[in-house]
């Protein structure tokens, strides 16, 4: 599979269990370091072995000393829930490589602080959706009627958002960015970070 270049975006092919190369392709592409970086990591660190997970965790920590790194991920495989989970993705072929090596909230955080980030949280997605403006949890429940709330708590308890950050151009909350509302719609993650 070849890049694809335009004059704005860069969409590389790499394999995140080499994050020697990956580190190259993204310096060689034009990713500066010196500047505030997002990594975003939407159901895809679970699907790699626990420790190759970390060298690209580590290795972003490294290199980019301003940044914020956000996955959302499976947690909970020890359950019913997350037993079924597994075994209907691993029929797929699609196995959860990494998922029991960092299986819950706690070891999310762990995770981050272990491989060089200044802070880190992490909530489940039921914990998110609480934190939802009621206005809008009623607009979306109206929009999709949901008549079997414990199966979405259930789905909701085995996903968690968690984030870490960097800080050495001392940007303060901006760092941080707006990723759960509160009754003013605005960050509200303070009494989530741990470290």
């Amino acid at each position: 599979m070849e890049a694809i270049r335009s004059d704005h975006y860069v969409l590389l092919p790499a394999d995140l269990r080499d994050v020697k190369s990956l580190g190259k392709q993204l310096i060689d592409a034009g990713l500066d370091p010196n500047l505030p970086t997002l990594f975003l990591a939407e159901c895809v660190l679970a699907y790699v072995e626990g420790a190759k997970v970390n060298d690209v965790i580590r290795w972003t920590a490294e290199h980019f000393k301003t940044s914020v790194f956000l996955n959302y991920d499976p947690i909970n495989p020890f359950d019913k829930f997350g037993e079924i989970m597994k075994q209907n993705l691993k029929s797929r072929g699609c196995a959860l490589l990494g998922m029991e090596t960092c299986p819950d909230s706690e070891s999310q955080v762990k995770r981050y602080h272990d491989n060089g980030w200044e802070g880190a949280w992490s909530m489940d997605m039921a914990e998110v959706y609480a934190r939802l403006p009621r206005d809008d949890v009623a607009r979306i429940e109206r929009i999709d009627f949901l008549d079997e709330r414990e199966l979405l708590d259930q789905l909701l308890r085995h996903y968690c958002l968690s984030g870490a950050h960097l800080d050495s151009q001392q940007l303060g909350e901006l760092c941080l960015l707006p990723l759960v509302y509160s009754s003013e719609r605005t960050l509200q993650i303070k009494d989530s970070l741990q470290g």
